[in-house]
């Protein structure tokens, strides 16, 4: 008897130890999840899992590190994993519904929440944090709340005195400050009382201070990050905010130590990576501090260096290529990008950073020499995706635009200003029209204005000019090169065989506007101003062609067209006396009102306008 009592204690505290070393292994998994060790935590959950394979509770926190690295697919495996190893265990289910969240299957979310809170125990506040949890992640607010705090089945009600439910409340109030819906002041107070009830809870402390961090209070916030570190010196989340805190200092401040704050901000992320076990997870938030801090040579030797990795994430490839962009590498830029959003889920894709970057890549190789129009139109239709996601990338795309100007493809730097006049500022999107219209106008010019079979295939193109003018005028009614530029495109539109004048008020409202400018602007502006007065002239000259010698045309009809011409003529002049076009014109003038004006002798024929016309006369393109 006595031999059976004592093998059955033995067993007992056989079956004790092992809990005790099973409760430790989710203890050690937890803290190193909370440490943001992955990989360790990872090794310690699949050790668990390999010696207790009917604990449900393990396949949970595997789930959630694969959440916590943006591997979905692989968290809901582990999650289903889970159920199967025990159906009764609620927070694999809830493991499931935030799977669905992210996927935007909210009907198939509060399923699998409500399956969770069926099979809740009376104090259980686990499956109503973590549901509460899934829905701060899903940027749901408000319902994240009801299940941690409002609701009669909340966390914060079930089990008052858990800190972790605290911080899980100040995470939601800061995410609503984040959407607009309140203030900070609400996330700080949950987090100084999950601080104070549990003063061993690091997150707590590392909040409170991100908060500081958020107000600009850098001094503060380093001060504070410091003491965590202090207390805590292989806590790697203080490390990285601290190198955040440095970094956002320096932009912030750039003309106060800015190298010095950069540097301080690299080497406190370098001891975040020592104590994150460098692991791919850890290099990839690695990247993402030099993206920001601009590191882009670091950055493209840390994106050779994960992509060694077998089990590399495609996200390498948008650090290659945005180092590689940065870096004026725009082939190797270009193929990592094609490479990026061809593999990866279109979830993960963003337009606002991935279609900008490849799109600048694009045009900058199809710029050439040789040009290659098909790469640059890829490269402007990535960019207008890019600007519809974030009208803010307008400003990357007016540099774009801008070197397809310089490299006169007119056309196509057009469409790029297009695309650029979505920037919600109105004095750039005014700009942006200006540039419309001057390289549409250009690209008519210089493939279509000479082009006598062509001709009428290029006046879209000024169509689409004049559009832009007008509506630059319309948001700037005083920029004179509206006016200028919708002159000239009036002359070319009309007919250039036997011009109809239409394009006379708009040169006679450009030169009035000039004018009335005052000298000032005149002297300026000169040279346009003559070539609106020439351009009068010579469409003068034409008309008075046509009838000088038309008997059916009166004397007097004439002499008031001459007056016309001479008018402006005088105008002219009167800008630059040396001007040859005009002193022919005057000149021609002249010698035909000397002809018209003086009678013929009574015993010869009626003569005609014998004036000589001008050499080599033509209106100013």
């Amino acid at each position: 008897m006595k031999m059976m009592k004592k093998a059955v204690q033995a067993t007992l505290a056989l079956v004790l130890l092992c809990s005790a070393v099973f409760a430790q292994g989710i203890a050690e998994a937890r803290k190193a999840i909370d440490a943001e060790q992955y990989v360790k935590a990872k090794g310690i959950l699949n050790n668990l899992i390999k010696a207790k394979p009917a604990d449900a509770e393990n396949y949970f926190y595997l789930g959630n590190v694969y959440l916590k690295n943006d591997y979905i697919d692989s968290a809901k495996a582990v999650f289903t994993k889970g159920v199967t190893a025990d159906a009764d265990f609620a927070l694999n289910y809830v493991g499931l519904g935030t799977v669905d969240l992210l996927n935007n299957n909210k009907a198939a979310a509060k399923a699998n929440f409500e399956k969770a809170q069926g099979l809740v125990k009376k104090k259980d506040d686990s499956p109503a944090l973590y549901t509460g949890k899934a829905y701060i992640i899903a940027k749901d607010y408000d319902a994240a709340l009801n299940y941690l705090e409002t609701s009669p089945r909340s966390a914060k009600i079930i089990n008052p005195k858990d800190a972790e439910v605290l911080v899980a409340i100040g995470d939601a109030y800061r995410g609503r400050n984040d959407a607009g819906k309140g203030d900070l002041s609400n996330a700080f107070k949950n987090y100084q009382a999950a601080s104070t009830m549990d003063p061993g809870l690091v997150r707590a402390k590392l909040e409170q201070y991100i908060i500081e961090k958020r107000a600009f209070a850098w001094s503060d916030a380093i001060k504070d990050f410091n003491s965590i570190i202090q207390a805590n010196p292989n806590y790697a989340p203080a490390f990285r905010e601290l190198a955040e805190t440095y970094l956002l200092w320096a932009r912030a401040d750039p003309a106060k130590d800015y190298d010095a704050h950069v540097q301080l901000g690299l080497e406190n992320y370098n001891k975040y990576m020592s104590l994150t076990d460098q692991s791919l997870e850890s290099r990839i938030r690695h990247a993402d501090f030099l993206v920001y801090a601009k590191g882009w040579k670091e950055l493209q030797a840390e994106a050779a260096e994960m992509s060694k990795n077998s089990g590399a994430d495609a996200r390498v490839l948008r650090y290659q290529g945005l180092a590689a962009f940065q870096n004026k590498d725009y082939k190797t830029a270009e193929s990592a990008f094609d490479q990026w959003i061809a593999k990866a889920d279109p979830k993960r894709v963003i337009p606002a950073v991935d279609n900008l970057f490849r799109g600048q890549a694009k045009v900058s190789v199809g710029i050439g020499p040789p040009a290659d129009l098909a790469k640059i139109q890829q490269g402007l239709d990535d960019l207008k995706k890019a600007v519809a996601a974030d009208s803010t990338n307008a400003d990357a795309v007016d540099e774009v635009a801008s070197s397809l100007m310089k490299a006169k493809i007119y056309d196509l730097a057009a469409d790029a200003f297009e695309i650029a006049s979505k920037n919600p500022s109105a004095a750039k999107k005014v700009l942006d029209y200006y540039y419309i219209g001057v390289n549409d106008y250009f690209h008519f010019m210089t493939k279509y204005s000479r082009d006598t079979v062509n001709r009428e295939q290029g006046k879209p193109y000024l169509a689409k000019a004049d559009t832009a003018f007008g509506s630059l005028l319309k948001g700037s009614p005083i920029t004179l090169d509206g006016y200028y530029y919708k002159a000239k495109i009036a002359k070319e539109l009309d007919d250039q065989k036997k011009p109809t004048g239409s394009f006379l008020p708009a040169w006679e409202k450009y030169i009035s506007k000039l004018v009335a400018k005052g000298d000032s602007t005149i002297a300026t502006e000169k040279t346009k101003l003559l070539e609106g007065y020439r351009t009068i002239g010579y469409y003068y000259y034409q008309k008075f062609s046509a009838i000088a010698n038309d008997a059916t045309v009166s004397v007097d009809d004439k002499l008031a067209m001459i007056a016309k011409a001479e008018e402006v003529l005088v105008k002219a002049l009167a800008i630059n006396p040396n001007d040859a076009n005009s002193k022919q014109f005057a000149d021609y003038f002249a010698q035909a009102k000397t002809i018209l004006t003086t009678p013929p002798p009574a015993t010869k024929a009626k003569p005609t306008t014998g004036a000589t016309a001008p050499t080599g006369s033509s209106t100013p393109k």
